[in-house]
C-alpha cells in the first residue's frame, strides 16, 4: 500500500484530552497481542521508527481527519471511538510530524500509556508492537523479541520514544518489561529538563496567553502547580475545557507539552511564544486577562 504524507495544516484544538483510568484488562489484551506480533515478525524486531513509515493509510483520507484521530488517540477514548466508528480506515493511518516522524493511533495511545484507549485499538485489529507490548507490561513478548535481535532494545518509536520510556508510561504493570530493558542496558531517552530548577524562569513564563487566527482564537493559561504525586511544582498548560498539560523545560527557551509533539517557543521579552506541532500553529500572546 503507498505511503501517505499529510501535510495539510495541523488544527488549532491541540489540547483535547480526556484523563483516563486503566481499567481494562491487561492481560486479555497481552494475550491476543502475542499471537498478532508473530504474524508481523519485521515490525516486531526491526527499528520502531523506520517501521512506522511502513504501516501505510489510504491517500484519499482527508489530513486534517487523520491528524484529528491520532492527536485524539493520545488520551481521549470517546472521541477516538466516534472517530473510528465514522471511519475504519483510521486505524492504519499515520501521522507525519515531521520528515520522517510518522505516528498512528496506537501509536500515540502506547506511549502516552492510555492503556483503555491500546485496547479498544487492538480489539478493533490494531498492529501489536514491542511498544505495545511494553506499555502494556508484556514481558514474555519482549524476551521472544529481543531472543531474536538483541538490537530490539534500542528501537525507538515516534517522536524518538523509546522501548524503556513506554514501559515507564505502563506504570507498575509494566515494571517487569522496565526492569527487563534496565538489565539489558536499553536506551532510557534523555530525561526533560523540568522547571523546578529555575524557579526565576518559571516566574517568567506564568500568565494568560492568547493566539488569534482568521478561523479562531485559542486561549491558554500556564500556572505553576505542585504534582502531588512527585511533591514538587511544576507548570502547566491549561485551555478552557480541556485537560491540563505538564510544560517541561528543554533549554533555549523552548518548552514541550508533555507526552505531545507540541512544543513553546518563547521570545526573549517572554511577552509571545510560537506553538507549533511540527509545523507553526500561531503566535500566543500574553493578555492581562485569563483566558476562557
Amino acid at each position: 500500500m503507498p505511503k501517505l504524507k499529510n501535510k495539510n495544516e495541523p488544527e488549532k484544538e491541540f489540547l483535547k484530552g480526556n484523563s483516563m483510568g486503566n481499567q481494562i484488562s491487561r492481560r486479555s489484551l497481552i494475550g491476543a497481542g502475542v499471537a498478532a506480533i508473530a504474524c508481523v515478525p519485521g515490525f516486531a524486531l526491526g527499528n520502531g521508527k523506520q517501521q512506522q513509515a511502513t504501516l501505510n493509510t489510504d491517500r484519499q483520507l482527508p489530513g486534517d481527519l487523520v491528524l484529528k484521530f491520532v492527536r485524539g488517540a493520545h488520551t481521549d477514548l470517546a472521541l477516538t471511538q466516534e472517530l473510528l466508528a465514522d471511519e475504519p480506515r483510521l486505524l492504519r493511518a499515520n501521522w507525519e510530524w515531521s520528515p520522517g516522524d510518522f505516528e498512528s493511533a496506537i501509536d500515540a495511545a502506547a506511549h502516552t500509556g492510555s492503556i483503555e484507549i491500546v485496547g479498544f485499538l487492538l480489539e478493533h485489529g490494531a498492529p501489536y508492537s514491542v511498544f505495545t507490548a511494553a506499555v502494556l507490561g508484556d514481558l514474555t513478548t519482549l524476551e521472544a523479541a529481543f531472543e531474536r535481535n538483541r538490537d530490539i532494545i534500542k528501537a525507538q518509536g515516534p517522536h524518538g520514544i523509546t522501548l524503556h520510556e513506554h514501559a515507564v508510561a505502563g506504570g507498575d504493570e509494566a515494571t517487569a518489561v522496565r526492569e527487563f530493558l534496565e538489565a539489558q542496558g536499553a536506551p532510557q531517552g534523555k530525561p526533560p529538563l523540568d522547571l523546578e530548577v529555575d524557579k526565576q524562569l518559571a516566574a517568567r513564563v506564568v500568565g494568560s496567553y492568547l493566539i488569534e487566527t482568521e478561523q479562531r482564537k485559542l486561549g491558554f493559561q500556564i500556572e505553576l502547580k505542585e504534582d502531588r504525586n512527585e511533591k514538587q511544582r511544576h507548570l502547566w498548560l491549561t485551555a478552557a475545557g480541556r485537560a491540563s498539560l505538564r510544560l517541561q523545560y528543554q533549554g533555549q527557551d523552548r518548552f514541550v507539552l508533555e507526552g505531545t509533539p507540541a512544543e513553546l517557543l518563547f521570545q526573549q521579552d517572554y511577552e509571545s511564544a510560537l506553538l507549533r506541532e511540527g509545523r507553526p500553529i500561531g503566535i500566543a500572546r500574553r493578555v492581562e486577562a485569563p483566558c476562557s
